[in-house]
């Protein structure tokens, strides 16, 4: 599937406008709003044991062949927002369950997000079966098909906090995975939120269409004190998308001192600007095995 985010360039100065304005509120507004589900200062990265990902649905937590909600992807609302989630067979609520938050590319306009969202959903379908995960599928509210962090990323704060509590997935085990400008948005809104998510990956995305600029980048990452797990890749003939800004930003990573091969993983794939069930299954094994937990 290709979903075509259009040039990078005017995508990054889109966000970018919005960035100085709402990073500071929204920082506040999400504490306020996850305070009880996960402390948001001292937090570690922990390494889980392997059956963390195991790939059966039958989990000691409390899967199994029957559950109390409805399985597959369900169209959901959400303070009058439609969103999509995506329920493994046998999923039981209160059992501690994974949630990763799925973000798709530009639509180009509010149907074209719809489509694009409906079709992430529906990709990562396969992995939440046998993994056990809950997927949620935001759509973003831009008049483009777009991510306008003014208000989307206090909406997607005010659903993982609503999920959180409907479902029983544990806070310690939050994951995000976005395509193109959901991975750049992903990017900036992980990072803004370290201490609340395990880890991430991100496909065709990178860390200058929102998180920060060629110059204050360096300067961004090493003010993050938790180096928050992350998994990239990018098909290295994607022509919005170029790979050497893939490779860029591993520097730009590991220069702030993450670790290559314990903390970050950059992987040039042979497509172009779309993703893969496969792509999505290699994501997802990378990131699974992490949680995050508040230190003393």
């Amino acid at each position: 599937m290709r979903l075509d985010d259009g040039a990078m360039n005017s995508l990054g100065i889109q966000l970018s406008e919005f960035r100085a304005a709402t990073r500071l509120p929204l920082l506040l507004v999400s504490a306020l709003l996850l305070v009880s589900a996960f402390p948001a200062f001292a937090a570690q990265t922990v390494t889980l044991g392997t059956g963390a990902c195991r790939t059966d649905r039958l989990f000691g937590n409390g899967f199994g062949e029957t559950g109390e909600v409805e399985s597959g992807v369900l169209t959901r609302g959400f303070q009058n927002r439609t969103y999509y989630l995506v329920v493994p067979p046998g999923f039981r609520p209160d059992t501690g369950a994974p949630m990763l938050m799925a973000l798709h590319g530009t639509g180009g306009n509010p149907t074209g997000a719809q489509t694009n969202a409906l079709a992430i959903a529906q990709a990562w379908q396969s992995t939440a079966k046998s993994a056990g995960l809950i997927v949620a599928v935001p759509i973003a509210s831009g008049g483009q098909g777009s991510w306008v962090p003014a208000t989307d990323s206090f909406y997607i704060d005010q659903l993982r906090a609503s999920l959180l509590d409907e479902l029983g997935t544990a806070p310690s085990r939050q994951y995000l995975w976005g395509f193109s400008a959901g991975g750049h948005f992903g990017h900036g809104y992980v990072l803004d939120r370290s201490n609340t998510f395990a880890a991430y990956a991100i496909a065709a995305g990178v860390l200058r269409g929102y998180a920060c600029s060629e110059s204050t980048c360096p300067g961004y990452l090493a003010g993050i004190a938790r180096h928050i797990p992350v998994d990239i890749s990018s098909g290295v003939y994607d022509p919005i998308v170029p790979i050497q800004e893939i490779s860029a930003d591993q520097g730009r990573f590991t220069d702030a001192g993450w670790v290559y091969g314990q903390e970050l993983w950059v992987t040039g794939l042979n497509q172009q600007h779309t993703y893969s069930q496969q792509q999505i299954a290699n994501g997802w094994n990378r990131i699974c095995g992490f949680a995050v937990t508040a230190g003393p």
